[in-house]
This record gives structure tokens, sequence and C-alpha cells, in this order.
């Protein structure tokens, strides 16, 4: 509805939309500040992609899932706030995202799925709680800040490149409940 629409600035959704659909603000440059109304239960495919204006996104409690490449190329991204109530983050979803220095999973969420934070060159600090499975393929790719991560004893299994590129990092404990670690992790 709204991708490429290049002079906005400001967006208010109304309390009770549901969704964020997809591509819905895809390629919106000078989009700076998202009012999310208190009902969204969803943010949709690239719903946010390309949004390189965007500098903070705090999405409201009762969000469940967001899906894939929802914020890819928001590079001015800097500040994120999830609510605990998001079981699902796909693929991709803050690939790219080189201005944002903090990452903290929900508690609902039990993996880090594919390239999540690929990419985001500024990350420097991530927060993962016991309960998480897996760190999925990519997660962390070429996140170039990143100096240190504490993996909790509930993973499992590390995907393939998971770390690659990480070129900062200087520590990293694997604890002895992972028993699968990829290629390149």
């Amino acid at each position: 509805a709204f991708a490429g629409c290049c002079s906005l600035v400001n967006v208010y959704m109304p309390d009770n939309l549901i969704n964020i659909e997809p591509s819905l603000f895809d390629g919106c440059k000078a989009l700076e500040k998202v009012s999310v109304g208190a009902m969204v239960e969803s943010v949709g495919e690239y719903a946010f992609c390309g949004c390189s204006s965007l500098k903070e996104v705090a999405l409201p409690e009762g969000v469940v899932s967001l899906e894939g490449w929802a914020f890819r190329d928001c590079t001015a991204l800097e500040t994120v706030t999830l609510p605990q109530s998001i079981a699902s983050i796909k693929k991709g979803a803050f690939w790219g995202c080189s201005s944002l220095e903090k990452f903290v999973l929900p508690e609902a969420a039990n993996m880090l799925d594919q390239g999540v934070l690929a990419g985001c060159t500024s990350l420097r600090e991530v927060s993962l709680h016991q309960g998480v499975l897996s760190i999925g393929y990519g997660a962390f790719y070429n996140c170039s800040s990143l100096t240190s991560i504490e993996i909790p004893n509930s993973i499992t299994s590390i995907g393939d490149y998971a770390f690659y590129g990480c070129e900062s990092l200087t520590s990293v404990e694997i604890p002895g409940s992972v028993t699968s670690i990829g290629g390149y992790a």
C-alpha cells in the first residue's frame, strides 16, 4: 500500500490494526518514526525493508511473530524493543541493520533463525535466555563488532556460518548441551 513512498516520514497505526502486511512500507527511505497500534499481532515479510532512516522501533506486547526480512536493511536502526510475547523471529528479520548495537531475544522465542542479525556490523551486545534451543545458519554472520556472547546451556545446535565474519569476537564458551556445530560457524 505504501511501498516506495520515498517522502513518507511518520506513520501512526490505529490500535485496531491486527497485522502489518508484507512489504507495507518497503523502500520508504525517509521513514523515521513508526507508532505501532496496541493490537498488532504480526509484522509481515519485508514490511519495513529498506526504511533506511528508521532509527527506533518499539513493538507492543501481544506481537507474536516477526516475519522474514521485516526490517532488512534499516541501516539507521539503533534501538529495537521487542515484547516478550514474540515467539517467532523469522530469517533475516534484522539483516543489514548496520547501526543496531543491542539485541535481546524475547522469552517466548526459542531459536535464532537463519541470518536474523546478519550484517549488523555495530552489534555489540546480545542477550539470549535459557530455553533457546538453536542458533541458526548465519545468525550473526558478519557482526563484526560483536566481542563476546554467552551461549545458554539450553542450546543444542549452532548452524553453519553462525558467527562467520565476527572478526572482533574474542571470547565464547560453548556449553556441554551443544551436540552439533555447523561448518564455518
